[in-house]
């Protein structure tokens, strides 16, 4: 789809690049498994969550000096904050997330990422349990 291949180069360029081209470093760096997916910071801080815990993603456009995206993801115990270029970031949101998470649709993703990287701030939900826990949107 030529509309897929547009929307990977433009999430190519949102990822880490500060305002004068140069790459950013990225605070974390995630991994995942059949199990679930975890994040390990500079100091060597390691946190995570299970698959079947995960109950919201959202992408959040903070602006300390740049704006710059964020994906949150979380459950009932568990609030992870993604830097949008954190290695294993991109192979999470678009490989792990729609073979774990029921109803994870990438190409409505693809659609929040465009808004999102239009906004100077804001928050924007990628992906929801419902109510029930069980089904999700």
């Amino acid at each position: 789809m030529a509309l897929a291949g547009l929307l990977r180069r433009l999430f190519g360029r949102l990822r880490g690049r500060s305002a004068a081209g140069r790459r950013r470093h990225a605070p974390v760096v995630v991994q995942f498994d059949d199990q679930g997916f975890s994040t390990l910071n500079e100091d060597g801080e390691r946190s995570g969550i299970r698959w079947q815990d995960v109950a919201l993603i959202t992408i959040a456009v903070e602006d300390a000096l740049l704006p710059f995206p964020y994906w949150y993801v979380g459950g009932k115990d568990c609030l992870l904050r993604i830097p949008n270029d954190a290695p294993g970031a991109r192979e999470l949101f678009f490989e792990a997330f729609p073979a774990k998470i029921p109803g994870y649709d990438c190409d409505a993703t693809y659609g929040t990422i465009l808004v999102a990287s239009a906004a100077l701030e804001g928050s924007f939900v990628v992906w929801q349990a419902t109510a029930a826990g069980r089904d999700r949107e």
